[in-house]
This record gives structure tokens, sequence and C-alpha cells, in this order.
């Protein structure tokens, strides 16, 4: 069994351009891996929270093994698929999880012989992007016909996993075991007490609550009876003997999911007996836990279903669940019911005429509920195998699918999985005519994040007159984005590396934003700007102190001079005055060079004198070549001690 597991900142008016406004959504698809020879098959998914996704898949026929390949988040290529399990073995039934630091884990059967198999793990750590050599989770060479492996992770990233020994005709057992931490093997497994050692015992899963709390479920055939059957860690850390949940007589298929005040939901398929309808089925579900007394509720009943399938749930973090599952009736209906924490809502999700059968559920970040499915009409030509994904946002129904196969039939084991931003992926295999192939489309839910390490680097310090180089790489697994940034001082820039050069010394807030067509994220820091030293002076080479002062006074940027000069005041003067002129008159090489600008002025204190800034944004009539080195600019006004003072350029 498998677990399938940047406000925008106003730069200037119209200095950042607003995003295209799209709403989240599913993107075209593509291949991760082809083969022209070698089935590719039985594929499950996991992304961690940074948003990097880790598919892993069966390939080959007469010796499968397991494949798996990752894709960056930053980078947004897949790496080179790698075989995890041993080379030229049988690598069945694969399920896998990530925990929060982003290791994954992937948990398989490995076939010895027909008769004999055993249970085999390996994990990609996050930290170098390898994975481990497989090991035995099991300690027996003895099991036969190991099935419905599963997984969960714990909080604090110890690992559950649950499988049954057994065939089907029996007799049959549930083992479990654990690993407590990334560095640590698997604890010796053990079988859950009591678990009858009959035939029929199938469909194992298992769930972990936020609390820590494992819990599984599986079904059991007991006194003639197909019943579902728990287990749970008790608060003393033991798992409890197995036993019967209440009204769950006749089930099968059953799942779970976690919500999170430490109960569970469970739902089944429940098929009609002598006393019930014969013939007749439905789904049931319960939300309870752990001890599982309260009694089940029916969901969608009705005479006329001859079985319901394809069962799966999942919760959100709010407390919220979706039961999904296949109505064998009218059309075989993909059927849904939301769980709101106090009662459920049935819907029919794929549209009339659509008959569907459900291959994953999973929520994401925000709370919508996504169900992937495979359109299963025969009689419509070429939509046999089409994959769809039906989505629910919060406190909504179930819209228009959405289509992701762009065309092409026959598409196999949809499987979905969401980040912590609200980015997901859906993954299924497609049996082309000359080649297999595992596909995959992204979801794109959330705007670009700047918040990771690294991703952002702005220096805590520099100096007037020098680049200050700055770059961004934002997380955006599903699209390019563009980069913005203001620098404090009025200016602006973009892309992802870029320099910038202040003109007077100060606290500054640089703030960079990412966009793309579903919003833009942003982060600040803070960058403090010193005075140039001036050559020769105290605190220069010429001699002890630290006398300095705001240079260059005068910085020329294109057709725009940066003005920050200092002026001294008259003798009879007490006291600076509001405002300044500043003037250039300059020609050269027969072009004349002019403009002029009123200035702000206040009253600031240099080498323990008061003196008199001046600042204020000057603007040429025309640019002036690269040639010409510098202008000459006339700063003066009432009171003031006139200066002229000759520009210095802008290299950033």
């Amino acid at each position: 069994m498998r677990r399938f597991l940047v406000s925008m900142v106003l730069l200037m008016a119209t200095a950042l351009p607003a995003p295209a406004g799209a709403a989240p959504g599913w993107l075209p698809s593509g291949d991760v891996a082809s083969s022209s020879s070698q089935a590719l098959d039985d594929n499950a998914v996991v992304t961690d929270a940074a948003g990097n996704v880790t598919a892993v898949w069966n390939n080959g026929t007469t010796a499968p093994g397991l494949i798996a390949s990752t894709r960056s988040a930053i980078t947004h290529a897949w790496s080179t698929p790698v075989t995890i399990s041993e080379a030229g073995t049988f690598a069945e039934d694969a399920t896998v999880a990530v925990d929060a630091a982003g290791n994954v884990t992937a948990l398989w059967e490995r076939k010895l012989t027909d008769a004999k198999a055993r249970v085999q793990s390996a994990v990609r750590d996050a930290a170098t992007g390898a994975w481990s050599e497989p090991r035995y989770v099991d300690d027996s060479t003895s099991f036969t016909g190991i099935r419905d492996t599963d997984l969960a992770v714990a909080p604090d990233g110890t690992v559950h996993a649950v499988w049954i020994t057994g065939y089907k005709s029996g007799p049959a057992h549930v083992w479990m075991s654990k690993r407590p931490t990334l560095s640590s093997g698997w604890d010796a497994p053990f079988e859950i007490e009591d678990t009858p050692a009959t035939p029929s015992i199938d469909g194992s899963q298992i769930a972990v609550a936020p609390n820590g709390r494992a819990f599984a479920v599986w079904t059991a055939l007991v006194s003639g009876v197909d019943r579902v059957q728990r287990a749970f860690v008790r608060d003393t850390g033991e798992w409890s003997t197995a036993a019967n949940l209440a009204g769950s007589e006749s089930a099968e298929n059953v799942r779970v999911a976690a919500l999170p005040n430490g109960q569970f939901v469970a739902a089944w398929a429940n098929v009609g007996d002598n006393s019930q309808n014969p013939g007749t089925a439905w789904v049931k579900a319960v939300v309870d836990g752990p001890a599982f007394s309260a009694a089940p509720v029916d969901l969608g009943r009705t005479a006329t279903a001859t079985r319901a399938t394809n069962l799966f749930v999942a919760s959100d973090a709010s407390g919220n669940a979706t039961v999904t599952w296949t109505r064998n009736d009218d059309g075989r209906h993909v059927i849904a019911a939301a769980w709101n924490g106090s009662s459920w809502q049935i819907q029919a999700v794929s549209p009339d005429g659509s008959a569907g059968m459900p291959t994953d559920l999973a929520y994401d970040a925000a709370g919508n509920a996504h169900i992937a499915w495979v359109r299963v009409n025969s009689d419509i030509p070429g939509t046999p195998g089409r994959v769809f994904v039906s989505t629910r946002s919060v406190g909504g129904v179930f819209g228009t699918p959405a289509d992701l196969s762009l065309g092409e039939a026959d598409g196999r084991q949809a499987r979905l999985a969401f980040d912590g931003a609200g980015n997901g992926i859906a993954v299924w295999n497609y049996p082309g005519a000359s080649s297999y192939r595992i596909k995959a489309a992204g979801f794109d839910g959330a705007p670009p994040a700047l918040t990771g390490a690294g991703s952002t680097s702005v220096p805590a310090t520099g100096t007037v007159g020098q680049p200050v180089a700055m770059s961004a790489a934002p997380s955006n697994p599903w699209g390019d984005a563009a980069i913005y940034w203001t620098f404090g001082d009025g200016a602006t820039g973009s892309g992802g590396s870029i320099s910038h050069t202040y003109a007077v010394p100060g606290t500054y807030t640089v703030i960079t934003s990412a966009v793309d067509q579903v919003g833009s994220g942003s982060t600040t820091r803070t960058i403090t700007i010193s005075a140039a030293p001036i050559p020769g002076g105290p605190g220069g080479a010429g001699g002890p102190g630290t006398t300095t002062k705001p240079t260059p006074e005068a910085l020329l940027s294109g057709k725009k001079i940066t003005l920050a000069a200092v002026l001294g005041r008259s003798k009879k003067a007490k006291k600076c005055p509001k405002s300044a002129t500043a003037s250039v008159n300059t020609r050269s090489k027969g072009k004349t060079y002019k403009g002029s600008a009123k200035l702000k002025v206040k009253t600031v204190t240099v080498d323990g004198k008061s003196r008199c800034k001046t600042t204020g944004t000057l603007k040429l009539n025309r640019t002036p070549p690269k040639s010409l080195k510098s202008l000459t600019v006339k700063v003066g006004g009432p009171s003031l001690t006139a200066r002229t003072i000759r520009t210095v350029r802008d290299n950033g």
C-alpha cells in the first residue's frame, strides 16, 4: 500500500510590474523517465517542505528494480535516475515518506523466491542528496507473501512501517517496526499481539498524529466475517493489541488519516452480507481515536451499487478530512465525502458520463483538497486512461476537473504530493505505443519564496562610492521568478545578481521581491554604509584619528546627479537656510550639458562643527558619454558658502 505522499512592494509608481494575476493551477506535463523496453510503473512520489520532489518507480519486467529521481526546487531539473534497490532483484510494492528535514525513506518488498520475501528500505539524505544502500527492515528470511507495505513519519522524524506477511489464502500476520533517527537502524520488527493467524488479512495502512501517536488499520477474517481491525501506540510507547472497529462487518479496502487533535479518520467499503441487503455496497467512516469506540456512519449508501472501490482518505492541518471512492453504479462515478469537523457532505466528483477511478487524494497547505482520478470510459474514443485532478477549495465543492494528460490516454497510477507552501505535483505512468514513460505535472500553487537560507545575499556593511554586490535565488518550484530591488536610497534595480553604489553614509533597508504569475514574495535586509576616509587627512594615511566626510558629494548616474554636499555658513548666519540650489553648465566636444535643481538643507555636525548638508537630484538635458569623466556642479544658496564640486561616476 502506498502513501503518496512572494505582497507586492512598491518600488516607485511603476518600478515593480504587477503579477499576471493567474490563479494557482496545473502546468503542462512532461516526462520524468522513459524506456523503449522496460515497463515503468508502481510509482510513488513525495515533496519536501522546500518543494523538492522525489519520485520512485518500478523498472523492468524480468527483474524489476526500484528507480528514484529528485527534482530540485531551485534548478527545476530532475536528477539522473538511480537504482535504489539491490541490482538484479525483484523490488515491488514501494511506498515513500519524507520527514521535516527533507530526508526521504522508501520501503518495498524484496522478493527472494516465489515463496519467500523480505522488507527493505533506503534513505535519501537531504544534506547530501545521496541514497543509502538498501537495508533489511525485518529480521527473518522466512517471510512469505509480503505485501501492503506502508510508511508514516512522526514530527520528531521517527519513521513507522507496517506490512503483512502470508498469502491471502493464509495464514497471515501484521508486522510493525520503526526507525527512531535517520542514522539509526530499524528496530526489531514485531507482530501485533492478537493478530489472528488466519487467511485474508489485507490492506494494512499506518498514520501518525501530530502528537506522535501511530495508528494502524487492516482487514482480517474474524469468525468468518471480514472486519476492520486497528492497533495504536499507547502513551507508554508500546503498541496496543489488535481490536475490531465497531460496525465494520463485511469490510474491505480500509484507509486511515490522522487529524491534528490526535484523532483519526478511518473509512472502508462495506460489503453487504445476508443481514444487510445482499449484493449492495457503500462506504462507512468513523472519526474517533485512538481506541475507536464510536459507531461509524454510512457515506453515500445506495441499494444499487455493486461495490465501492478505490478508497482514499486524507486530512489537513485544520482538522478537515476527505474520503473518495468509485461508486460502481450509475456510470461508475467518482464520489467524495468531506468532513468539516462535525458532519459529512457527499458530492459526485466526476462529471456526468465520465466513469472514473480515484488513484490518490491529498491536501495542499491552504486546505484545498485534490483528487487524482483516471477516466475509464471505454465508449468515448480517446478518453480511457486520461488523468484528471479535481480540486475543492476550502469551504467549497469540487469543480471542473483539470485534464493533465494533454490528450494522451491510458495513464495509470496518478499520485499526488504537496509541499508546505502549497505547490504540488502529480506523477503517473504511461505505457505508450513505442515507449514506457513516467510523467509529471506541476501545480504552481504559491508565489516565489525568499525566506530560505542563502536565498538572499546582502552584505551588512559597505562604503560610500564603492559598489555593493547583492544576489537573490528564490525558491519557486514550478516557475521562473523576476527579481526586483529597492536599495533604500530611492534607487531600484532588477535581476538575480546586481550591484549598487551608495552616495551618502547611513543605514538603508534593502527590499528584494520575487514575482511570478501567482504572486510575489519579498524579504528585507539592512545595510550600513560608512563614509570613505579622506586620503592623507586625519584618520587616513596622514595620521591617527577617524575624521571623515561624506564622499562623493556629487554622483553621476546616466543623466542624473545625486547630490549630498556639505557647505559652510556665512559668519552672520545663525542657522542653515531651508533650501539651496545646484547647477551644471559644461560644454564638451560641441555639446552642452546643463541642468539645475533645488536642494533640501539640514544642519549636520562635521568634525565637531555645525554645517549645512544639501541633498537632492539634478537632471541633465542629455546623458554624458563615458569619455566625459566628470562634470562641475555649482552649489550655493542664501547664507551659504558656495562650492564647486566635481562629480564621480556611478559604476554600479
